[in-house]
């Protein structure tokens, strides 16, 4: 980059850098965790995915949530359960926005039949992928909270 650039210029650069870097990362991860839910039990790949969420993040909350909610609809082997690997994406990255996610899996009924659902929260408050924003239509079974926030050394 040039001196001519104005700093507001470099720092839309640098946003933009990072988001891209979050989407590469991101999508690795999303490239491989098909294999890894066929490998491992999903308590495994939960705690192999649990990290502290970060005192000072890297990413901001919109960015992780719209770079994930792209990723997946734009893969195909997600199509078929997208919300798993939605709420996977965001209870590894949304750390690093910050917040300590938990992921919720849960059931409901469909026109009789068994649905499966999984989403997130975080501090008490859906963060994302409940279908029409009610959770009282899914019956919880099981949740999975990410580490603590990461705490300053003591001097």
């Amino acid at each position: 980059m040039n001196a001519g650039v104005s700093i507001w210029q470099k720092l839309v650069w640098i946003a933009q850098s990072r988001r891209l870097v979050l989407a590469i990362r991101m999508l690795s991860l999303l490239v491989r965790l098909p294999r890894r839910l066929q490998r491992r039990p999903l308590t495994g790949v939960l705690s192999a995915l649990r990290v502290a969420s970060s005192l000072s993040p890297r990413y901001d909350t919109d960015s992780v949530l719209t770079l994930a909610r792209a990723l997946v609809a734009r893969l195909p082997r997600t199509r078929a359960s997208p919300c798993l690997y939605r709420s996977l994406l965001l209870f590894r990255f949304l750390p690093e926005a910050g917040l300590a996610p938990t992921i919720h899996f849960g059931v409901g009924s469909d026109d009789g039949a068994l649905v499966a659902h999984s989403w997130i929260s975080a501090n008490g408050e859906l963060i994302a992928d409940l279908p029409d924003g009610s959770q009282g239509s899914y019956r919880e079974l099981y949740c999975f909270a990410s580490a603590s926030p990461a705490s300053h050394p003591s001097p």
